[in-house]
């Protein structure tokens, strides 16, 4: 829905009260006069122009969207990765590794529980490393994905536990899924 056709159905949603209210108050025996009707109409607009300077700063606003080459080659992604793994000190096969058991190298990818990219970040752990506002930025979820991840190792001194809480988060980082998880990622990793 474009800001016109969201600015007629405000439109007619106002009028709609307009005429409810005037029907409510007829039905009380309220006598009608140029005063009332003004007040109403008054009411009416202050609440439509209100709404309409809403949109108007809602539009005005919006992120401008970020375009980044989405064809690169899986060669490339693992170039980015590796990139970022090595600035957060984290070794290179655990990194190729989690990031092939979280996205299969897709940077647009979306799990069920709206975590997304390569690395597979959830948008509040996202806005928590970086003020960057494109998560699939390949090159920002990789950042920000070996950052948190460093920072779970630092945290928990080994890479189990800090594999498991990138899995799981701190509260089901001991379940199944989570120790199959990192079995998972270390099975393919030549470092623990």
């Amino acid at each position: 829905m474009n800001f016109l056709n969201y600015l007629g159905v405000v439109s007619l949603i106002m009028q709609s009260m307009f005429i409810t209210f005037m029907i409510i108050f007829a039905k009380r025996g309220h006598k009608f006069n140029h005063i009332t009707v003004g007040i109403f109409r008054l009411v009416i607009s202050g609440v439509l122009l209100s709404i309409l300077i809403s949109c108007i700063f809602f539009y005005a606003n919006k992120p401008k969207k970020v375009v980044y080459n989405t064809k690169l080659t899986q060669q490339q992604l693992i170039n980015i990765v590796e990139k970022q793994a090595s600035h957060f000190g984290i070794p290179l096969s655990i990194a190729r590794s989690l990031v092939q058991q979280e996205s299969s190298w897709n940077v647009k990818a979306i799990s069920n529980k709206q975590a997304c990219g390569l690395c597979q970040i959830l948008p509040s752990t996202f806005i928590s490393y970086t003020d960057d506002t494109d998560i699939f930025n390949p090159t920002t979820n990789a950042r920000v994905g070996m950052k948190h991840l460093a920072h779970l190792y630092k945290q928990e001194g080994c890479w189990d536990l800090a594999l498991a809480k990138y899995n799981g988060g701190n509260k089901y980082y001991n379940s199944l899924e989570s120790k199959n998880y990192v079995a998972c990622i270390l099975s393919r990793v030549e470092y623990k």
